[in-house]
This record gives C-alpha cells, structure tokens and sequence, in this order.
C-alpha cells in the first residue's frame, strides 16, 4: 500500500491515508511522541511516532506497545489491520509472509 497525504489529530493519534485508492483513516493508540503534523504528506517508511504506553496502558507494569485500528473513510466500518501491514505473524508471533506490497 501506499500512503498519500495524511492528517494527524494529535489527541486521536490518527492518519487518513489513500491505500491502492481507497481512503483509510488508521488509529494508532499508545504513542509516547507523534512525529509528524496536520497535513503533511508522509510516505511508506516515514517514521509516524513512537510507541509507548499512554491512557489506559500508562501502568508502569505494561510493556510500551501499539494498537493499531483501520476504518474506511467514513469510520463505519473496522477493517482487519493484518490486511495493511507487510509483515504477518502467526500464532506464535513468528513473522510469516502475506503478499502484501
């Protein structure tokens, strides 16, 4: 997939990207820092922000982590976010390979 434009809402953590021509707008939860603004355009690779343990995952016993959610353009819909990533993993969490590009 490709990313084309973006925009951040600091608070929401979020990007609405067009991905193989369709709007995606894609949550991330949990960033220590946000490493990019509203409107700027980003690219695969582009280093979004970082993860850590923010709201409800700020318990010093919880390892820094992401959540990612994918919603179409008009967020009625949750899309599966495995379908967006280049690298799968199984049960194990052992990275397998998905046809992604």
């Amino acid at each position: 997939p490709s990313l084309v434009g973006s925009e951040m809402c600091i608070r929401d953590s979020v990007i609405t990207a067009l991905i193989n021509g369709e709007t995606r707008n894609i949550k991330y939860n949990h960033l220590n820092s946000v490493s990019v603004t509203q409107g700027q355009q980003i690219n695969i690779g582009d280093v979004i922000g970082l993860t850590g343990n923010t709201g409800n995952a700020a318990d010093p016993d919880v390892i820094p982590h992401i959540h990612l959610q994918v919603f179409n353009s008009n967020w009625s819909q949750s899309l599966n976010p495995e379908d967006y990533l280049t690298t799968k993993f199984d049960s194990n969490y052992n990275p397998i390979s998905n046809n992604c590009q």
